[in-house]
């Protein structure tokens, strides 16, 4: 009787981590696994809250130093890309922006390059394990979205 309730137990445990494995494979759109997050303003409000943000806090700049700067992407040119610099992890983090409508967007945290030679790009919530991703998506919170001074709501990865 135990070797069927165990049994049965770890038949349930593999097939539930099997859909999650699974469910990632579908995952939508050209970041799947990105960190989003509600912002209570508009895309163009907030990208000019991000230029002021790196204009007051200058190590956040990272166009400075490489020449990386905010580019638009989307057939529309309706996402913007924004890349932000940890000075003391030596880190470029890229985010994107979006407008959902005339007074709400979206805030994403994508990726960490590791240095500022890029191609060590390492997205956030899938090349990061579980803890490590709290870890980034906790460091990015308190760096640059609280500094914003915009309300948002983390729509949930995990």
């Amino acid at each position: 009787m135990k070797k069927n309730i165990i049994i049965t137990l770890m038949t349930m445990a593999i097939t539930i981590f099997c859909f999650y494995k699974l469910g990632s494979l579908f995952s939508p759109g050209s970041y799947p696994y990105a960190e989003v997050y509600e912002m209570d303003i508009s895309s163009p409000l907030l990208i000019g809250n991000i230029k002021k943000f790196r204009t007051n806090n200058p190590t956040f700049d990272i166009s400075s130093k490489i020449g990386l700067t905010d580019s638009f992407i989307g057939e529309g040119n309706d996402w913007i890309m924004c890349y932000f610099y940890y000075e003391k992890e030596n880190q470029i983090v890229a985010t994107w922006v979006r407008g959902v409508d005339r007074k709400h967007c979206q805030f994403a945290l994508v990726s960490l390059n590791d240095g500022i030679e890029l191609g060590k790009w390492k997205d956030v919530n899938h090349d990061y394990g579980f803890f490590d991703s709290i870890k980034q998506r906790n460091k990015f919170e308190e760096r640059i979205l609280k500094p914003l001074g915009v309300n948002y709501k983390r729509r949930s990865f995990f």
